[in-house]
């Protein structure tokens, strides 16, 4: 029977590896996204809308998954693993720089060096980051936009910058004692009634959450009003500190492992399950403070994302022409091209003509007025002219 059990928490293990169990549900992406289109709008909507082809950030909830299931390889890039569990110290440095951090910074890169700059003279040069993606692959526009939002979630959610190997805390098993109803859940859905809290909080307690919220869920929280005064703030920050700003988010995530998540309260001795001396006690409370803290990084993550595509849409207009479908790299109204040349030669060659035309027109108009009609006009105006007076000048004639 151990031996079973091992073989089981083992293929959930790698099953959740490939699916990002570790991450946000297509739900909670679904939530994110909603949360950064609300502040997405006027000229930026309408480039976004370019680059994804008509649709929009929330048709997408999918895509990070699909890869992540295609590109297993690429299961690194959504993670940025600490080694300090004191949480004095973070770390944001992976081999080949695919990590979370470096993930989001070259995505970002790409995106502002996509198409050509509208407000070039405010734009900063942004250095790309080292970074080496598994699979040779040209990212377009929109994948890099897609990829963009998805890395940016994961940095917001806790268990994505989880302690690395034994300290990890996703990986510990989830005592469900005394809620029955949740524990015969995770026994139909993952096949265990100790399951690991980052399958447990993916695969079971947010879709239930999500049920059991149904109304409110789907209200009109995910919107960056939620922030209230905050989201100024955050975007004067992201404003002033630019890429840097991706490691302050990343931070602050981390920081959430070592208070905010779990308290020493929650963790109780396990010894029931190989592997594991501990296991994370789920209890009311813990219930009510992973519900408040998961929506609360999900209104907190759709926002800054709308930070940063409305940064990047604000700086470049990336779009694509319409007869060939190829990136736009340069501006059209500044590009001097051979159709330009040829319109600008026809008109010199039409206002040539209408001047020659102009010019024909006076000539013979003047030649008319010689002929025909300039002895008429003399003779009609000399008729009202005064006959000239001659004085009497006597005639001296000769005697005979």
């Amino acid at each position: 029977m151990r031996v079973w059990y091992i073989v089981c928490a083992s293929v959930i293990t790698f099953l959740a590896q490939i699916s990002g169990v570790y991450g946000w549900n297509e739900l909670c992406r679904e939530a994110i996204e909603s949360t950064a289109m609300s502040a997405i709008t006027y000229m930026r909507l309408r480039r976004l809308k370019v680059i994804l082809k008509g649709s929009d950030l929330v048709d997408y909830t999918w895509w990070g998954d699909e890869v992540l299931k295609r590109i297993p390889e690429s299961y690194p890039l959504h993670y940025q693993f600490q080694t300090d569990t004191t949480c004095s110290s973070y770390n944001f440095t992976c081999e080949n720089g695919l990590c979370l951090v470096s993930g989001v910074r070259y995505f970002f890169y790409l995106l502002m060096n996509a198409g050509y700059a509208i407000n070039d003279s405010t734009q900063p040069n942004f250095q790309q980051p080292e970074f080496k993606y598994p699979k040779d692959i040209k990212f377009s526009p929109s994948d890099c936009l897609k990829y963009l939002v998805v890395l940016i979630s994961d940095l917001h959610h806790p268990l994505h910058l989880d302690f690395k190997g034994a300290d990890s805390i996703g990986n510990l098993p989830v005592d469900l004692t005394d809620f029955p109803v949740w524990k015969e859940m995770a026994m139909e859905i993952l096949g265990t009634y100790a399951p690991s809290l980052s399958a447990f909080i993916r695969e079971v307690y947010m879709p239930e959450y999500i049920r059991m919220n149904e109304n409110a869920w789907y209200g009109s929280w995910t919107h960056v009003a939620t922030l209230g005064s905050r989201y100024t703030t955050e975007l004067e920050l992201f404003n002033r500190k630019l890429t840097d700003t991706f490691e302050v988010w990343a931070v602050e995530t981390a920081s959430l492992n070592c208070s905010t998540l779990f308290s020493r309260d929650d963790v109780v001795p396990m010894n029931s399950i190989p592997g594991f001396t501990h296991a994370i006690k789920f209890t009311q409370e813990l219930d009510e403070r992973l519900g408040y803290l998961l929506r609360f990084q999900i209104v907190l993550a759709g926002a800054r994302i709308a930070i940063v595509i409305n940064y990047i849409l604000t700086h470049r207009e990336i779009s694509y022409n319409e007869k060939t479908g190829l990136l736009i790299e340069k501006d059209p109204a500044k590009e001097f091209t051979w159709e330009t040349l040829l319109f600008c030669f026809l008109f010199l060659i039409f206002l040539s003509f209408l001047v020659a035309l102009i010019v024909v027109f006076v000539v013979v108009s003047r030649m008319l007025y010689k002929q025909c009609l300039e002895e008429k006009f003399r003779n009609f105006f000399a008729k009202f002219k005064r006959p000239r007076s001659h004085r009497y000048s006597p005639i001296n004639r000769l005697p005979e």
